[in-house]
Parts: structure tokens; sequence; C-alpha cells
């Protein structure tokens, strides 16, 4: 990990990337309008998983196409929390300051998208265990009560749906009332405990919402016809990718097996790393 007035500046510039990004508005990363050579990867819940974020990098040169604005990396939020050992939290922010060096260095190149696990509160709870409070104590207890605070501000400004030719991405799932784009770029994302927003960052496939959900919510945005990719619900802990119905699938990368979504010319393919 970064010593501490290292990890501030970087945390800085990290919000400054995310505020100043060129496809995002307010909650919203819009990429209908790219070019269609440019390709859109989409990368699942990672629980701290900072090895099978380095492959899925490597792979097929997606670091060098990021770099080089031939493709943008969308991270579907849950990057931090180990699911093995649910008390360690280094990992957690090791993993978080590799994604802010990727969004410095490319900031209209990479987002992320908030999932549940990512803001610091004791809502985020497992068997007890308040892993959103423990990142929070473990990176005050390192950088102080001032990295928080600008980690909030990261919370704050950051997008949670993203849409493009053919898909729309976010972490949980939709939101079972009418929601359309104006109103996803000024959703209140620093309140965890909105309705929408705690929908967006919790609904799990089957309980919490279904497939005519699926449905209103891509016409009401617009995108009628688009794949819905989420992740958040992994269906067992051996597998990445699941195909709900044709136009709506969950992708996971904190497993042993894990990939990738890639969506070119607005077709959306799974690799398997």
């Amino acid at each position: 990990m970064l010593p501490k007035e290292q990890a501030i500046l970087q945390l800085e510039a990290f919000n400054k990337a995310i505020q100043t990004a060129r496809y995002q508005t307010g909650a919203l990363v819009d990429l209908t309008g790219i070019p269609g050579n440019i390709e859109q990867i989409l990368v699942g819940d990672l629980h701290a998983k900072a090895y099978n974020l380095e492959r899925i990098l490597e792979h097929d040169n997606n670091i060098e196409k990021i770099k080089n604005g031939k493709a943008i990396l969308l991270i579907l939020g849950d990057a931090v929390h180990r699911e093995d050992d649910l008390h360690e939290m280094d990992s957690s922010i090791n993993i978080m300051q590799d994604i802010m060096d990727l969004k410095i260095m490319s900031p209209d190149n990479v987002y992320y998208l908030l999932g549940n696990h990512d803001y610091l509160s004791k809502n985020c709870e497992r068997n007890f265990v308040y892993q959103g409070d423990l990142l929070r104590k473990r990176m005050e207890e390192l950088y102080g009560r001032g990295y928080t605070a600008r980690y909030r501000t990261f919370i704050e400004h950051s997008p949670i749906v993203a849409i493009g030719r053919g898909f729309v991405a976010l972490h949980g799932g939709p939101p079972t009332q009418s929601l359309t784009i104006p109103e996803i770029i000024e959703l209140p994302i620093k309140e965890e405990f909105n309705e929408i927003v705690n929908e967006l960052l919790w609904n799990r496939y089957p309980n919490l919402y279904n497939s005519d959900d699926v449905t209103r919510f891509l016409k009401n945005i617009g995108q009628k016809g688009a794949t819905l990719l989420v992740s958040h619900s992994p269906k067992d802990k051996e597998d990445w990718h699941w195909e709900i119905d044709k136009n709506h699938h969950i992708i996971f990368a904190a497993n042993s097996k894990f990939g990738y979504a890639v969506v070119r010319n607005g077709a959306t393919e799974f690799i398997e790393i």
C-alpha cells in the first residue's frame, strides 16, 4: 500500500478524474455515442482479487487498448472486501489503489460503477461482520480521517449506471419502479438509503426483481432490445457467467474461475480467462 502522503494525493487525483471524465454526467456513464470500433470491457465483482483484475487487463492486450483509447473499462462495483476472510481489509485498499491508478492514467477510459460494498457504512454486513465499517477503520488507521472524507467524495461523485450501444450495466439490478435517464443522472448517490439508489445497489435476481422489471427498465431508459449486465448475484462459487435471459446476464470476477464481458459494435461476448 502507498504511504500516507502519496495515498492522499492519489485519492485527490482520482476524485478529480471522476469529476472531469468525458463520458460521465452525474450518476450516468453514457457510451452510446462512441465509435463502434472502441471496445467496452465489463468486469463484475472482484472482491479484492487483484490478481483476477491483473489477468483481465493482460488478456488480449486490454491494458494497452485502454491506454490508447481503443477500449473503455467498466468495473461493476464491489472491488473491495474479500469473501474468504471477512475481517482482512488491506487487500481491499490495495485493489482500490490499483483502480485509482487506472482511472488517473486514463480518466476518460476507466469507470467504476458503485456497488453495495463500496460505502463505508455498517449497512454492508455478513455473518455479523460489518465490512464497510471495518474498511473505514482500517483506512483511518493508515491514513487518517481526512482520507475517508476524501473517499466519501469519491462515493458522492461516482456513477451507478452505464449505457452503451446494445448494453446497460449496473451492479445490483433494475429498480422495481419507473426510472428515466434524467432521473439516473440526478440520483443522490451519497444517500445510500435512497430507495432507488438502494435498489440499484442491492437488488438480486430473482428475489428482488424479475424479468418484467428488466424489460420495463430498459424500455424506460430508451434501451429496449439492449442486454442488461449486472454483477452482485453469483449463482454459485465456481462459475462466473450466468445467462438469465437472452437480454439479462450476471458476470462475476471474484471466483477462481473468472472472465469478463466485452462489447464490440453493439454485440456482447463473454470471455473466460
